[in-house]
């Protein structure tokens, strides 16, 4: 009964530094749990990251029908010389930290095209103007093109680029 009757003589010092040590107590024990929920979100955030995350493409663009100088493309387009001195520039920096630079080749036609009258496979529907169809490809059209993208993955090799990859109306050739 003693034991008792000494509790309830503690001072409301002693009784507030009590509670604090309770809250304290409850607060680090909450931060606990509420870090770890936090950890396993950030992992699953950074999972989700490394399996969305996928490689970089370069898009360079090549020739075709229209005048490259007439169709306000950045002069890195319509000059061989300086497309290979600046992408000689960006090979180098990027192989200077032991990455490998890839670029995409694409025929700048087709029925997505900004222009009805370029070529497409077959003859169909643009995209931009569906009143207009994309005339279909001759033979003529299809060696030009082969040429044009042979020209394109020789500038990308004299600058250096590792690979080239082609964009081919609705297939991609490594």
């Amino acid at each position: 009964m003693n034991n008792i009757s000494q509790l309830l003589a503690l001072s409301g010092l002693s009784i507030a530094l009590i509670v604090i040590v309770v809250i304290l107590l409850i607060a680090v024990i909450a931060l606990y749990f509420i870090g770890r929920k936090a950890e396993k979100k950030q992992a699953e955030q950074q999972k989700t990251m490394q399996e969305n995350s996928q490689l970089i493409s370069l898009y360079v663009l090549d020739k075709k029908k229209l005048k490259l100088k007439d169709a306000g493309l950045p002069s890195i387009v319509n000059d061989v010389k300086s497309y290979t001195e600046n992408m000689k520039y960006l090979a180098d920096g990027v192989h200077k930290y032991g990455s490998k630079v890839f670029v995409m080749l694409t025929a700048m036609s087709g029925r997505a095209s900004i222009h009805p009258t370029d070529p497409a496979p077959s003859s169909m529907p643009n995209v931009w103007d569906p009143s207009k169809n994309n005339p279909e490809m001759s033979i003529e059209d299809i060696h030009q093109y082969i040429e044009w993208f042979a020209q394109g993955a020789k500038a990308a090799k004299d600058a250096g680029i590792d690979g080239v990859k082609f964009m081919l109306y609705t297939k991609v050739i490594y």
